[in-house]
């Protein structure tokens, strides 16, 4: 629970600090769209779930990604493709 409240809040903190009032040019969308990915999880015995995510960071080994937790609950292993 405090684990949505805080990704919420996240989410919101983000999205005002990428709202501003100058115009958005092609380049900025295209290094947004960058960070964009979609996933999709299968959990044992129930359903394929798709959704996206956006990378916060990356690492030499590992990318960490936001998304709602009911894209990837009960899949350890959900696929991730980069655009």
């Amino acid at each position: 629970m405090a684990r949505n409240a805080l990704l919420v809040c996240f989410m919101l903190v983000l999205g005002v600090c990428l709202i501003h009032p100058r115009e958005i040019g092609a380049q900025d969308i295209a290094r947004l769209q960058s960070g964009v990915v979609k996933i999709t999880a299968k959990p044992p015995g129930g359903t394929t779930n798709i959704g996206t995510g956006f990378i916060v960071r990356l690492e030499t080994n590992a990318a960490y990604i936001v998304t709602a937790a009911h894209v990837v609950a009960g899949d350890p292993n959900p696929k991730v493709e980069f655009f």
